[in-house]
């Protein structure tokens, strides 16, 4: 490394908010209470010699030095001896000491791969020089030989200049996804954004992500390329042939490049032959420490051997960077996401509004609001309990997740309220949009026990306009008074936002609102 790495930490210490930059380089970072470690943390619980930091030519590890009360990267205790990859920003716990840490640098795998790649190509054309030497020295012998040692020469300098140019792109696309990983944005964004260029470097015709979700118990695709079947709920035999070597891959943690399929009847994962479409194959498994973050999976339909010639260290650092990016965007998503639903937080959901608010003042872009809320959810819990309520509001975070498109946004502002952000959709198509929503959730099928729980939903639509100001507050309160409108008329129906409202036609709603919280 020219130049060391920074650290970022921050933490409270007695009420008093710390924070502090340190430098990495060579020497190992210590962690404890004794005031002749480098970062020094005062909690009892600390020992005094806790923990390091290091680097070393696989990234930033932490290693635990054997302290009495244990160190958490991200909740996950740590063996004492055993170092851990860092992503770019960690939650660790010396102790019952929390400490967010933040890692400014440039990639290492990155790094590793040029250098790597740069040897190899003044190895080729040392072998070139050689060839050179030896042609020259058999033309001299025999001079009708010229010609064919020439084209030779140029056969074998198209093949090196061919790969330093596959070798460029390849770095570029690491480049890219290193600046990816700094910048700040959830898993999904992350996914869909690295996705195409993934694909295009490696020539691939069309792929997907495959992630495990824990809430859901299921495996669920993301930044889906030119494979719009893998998403649907009816699998065709190319998806399913798709997703079961994908999850082979998770399950196994095995990074498989297959040239022709007939070779995966080695892995006797089919009982019946493979499905016409899938010539090639590169799946990787993207692994953070112990733990299978996703599977990275691609195709090519027509062309037998498309990925045979993706040099082993390039996909390994492909795998390693993909790993570390993948790690910090799923923390910061858990940051920013409700814990009970999956959909974004409050603070998340405003931020996100205003912004949409400001593209459509910007742009004269439409953009319209819905604003949910769960009818009789009180009597729900009541009568059903709040294990009965919880699975509710998850089953309706999640229909509205898998009805939004890419460009929407969804998220709980609390209780059993949701809204959901639909860019580029006036009025009407906001409406029509909220009518099928709430005709799916009438559909939802739910028990407690043997018992049906029925589950309807009042969901006020708002259309952006300039008297607004870009304030999310406004915009929200607009579509919530749609809301409230709807409970007004008998609950389970949509009602459009009118801005014309009068004052006493306010106060009524401001009433209704009242009542209905009682």
């Amino acid at each position: 490394m020219s130049e060391p790495l920074v650290l970022e930490l921050f933490w409270s210490e007695t009420g008093e908010q710390k924070s502090v930059r340190l430098e990495l380089d060579q020497q190992p970072l210590t962690i404890g209470r004794a005031p002749g470690n480098q970062l020094v943390l005062e909690d009892a619980s600390v020992s005094r010699q806790h923990a390091e930091i290091v680097l070393t030519p696989q990234g930033v590890m932490i290693k635990d030095t054997g302290s009495r009360f244990g160190t958490l990267l991200d909740q996950q205790l740590l063996i004492p001896g055993k170092a851990m990859l860092l992503a770019k920003t960690v939650e660790l716990q010396f102790g019952t000491q929390k400490v967010q840490l933040k890692l400014q640098h440039e990639d290492l795998q990155e790094q590793e791969f040029a250098i790597w790649a740069l040897h190899e190509l003044q190895q080729k054309f040392e072998n070139i020089q050689q060839q050179s030497l030896l042609a020259l020295h058999q033309v001299s012998q025999d001079p009708t030989s010229l010609v064919l040692h020439q084209q030779q020469l140029q056969q074998h300098f198209q093949q090196v200049l061919q790969q330093a140019d596959t070798w460029s792109a390849q770095n570029t696309l690491l480049q890219q996804l290193n600046t990816l990983l700094n910048q700040t944005q959830g898993h999904q964004a992350l996914l869909q954004q690295a996705m195409p260029l993934i694909a295009n470097v490696l020539g691939a015709e069309r792929g997907f992500v495959l992630m495990f979700e824990p809430r859901e118990q299921r495996f669920q695709s993301y930044a889906v390329y030119q494979y719009e079947a893998i998403s649907k709920p009816e699998l065709t035999e190319q998806t399913e042939f798709s997703l079961l070597l994908a999850r082979h891959s998770y399950q196994q943690r095995a990074l498989l490049v297959i040239d022709q399929t007939e070779q995966l009847s080695t892995f006797r994962l089919a009982t019946k032959a493979v499905p016409a479409g899938c010539c090639s194959l590169l799946v990787v498994p993207l692994i953070y420490g112990d733990e299978v973050l996703a599977v990275l999976y691609l195709d090519h339909q027509t062309q037998h051997g498309a990925f045979s010639t993706v040099q082993q260290t390039f996909l390994q650092t492909l795998q390693q960077q993909l790993a570390l990016a993948l790690k910090s965007a799923i923390s910061l998503s858990r940051a920013l996401t409700d814990d009970l639903t999956g959909v974004y937080s409050r603070n998340m959901m405003e931020e996100q509004i205003t912004l949409a608010m400001d593209q459509a003042k910007r742009y004269g872009h439409p953009c319209s609001l819905l604003f949910l809320d769960i009818d009789n959810f009180k009597q729900i819990n009541d009568q059903h309990g709040h294990l009965v309520g919880d699975e509710v509001l998850k089953r309706i975070g999640r229909l509205l997740q898998d009805v939004a498109r890419n460009s929407d946004v969804v998220g709980r502002l609390g209780g059993e309220e949701f809204v959901l952000l639909v860019t580029g959709t006036a009025l009407e198509g906001a409406t029509v949009y909220a009518e099928r929503i709430r005709q799916d959730i009438a559909k939802l099928q739910l028990k407690a026990g043997t018992t049906a729980v029925k589950v309807t939903a009042s969901i006020g639509v708002a259309c952006y306009h300039l008297p607004l100001h870009n304030l999310a507050y406004r915009f929200i309160e607009c579509a919530d008074q749609a809301m409230y409108q709807a409970k007004h008329l008998g609950k389970n129906r949509v009602c459009v936002y009118q801005p014309n409202h009068s004052p006493q036609q306010d106060t009524a709603l401001d009433l209704l609102r009242f009542s209905l919280q009682r």
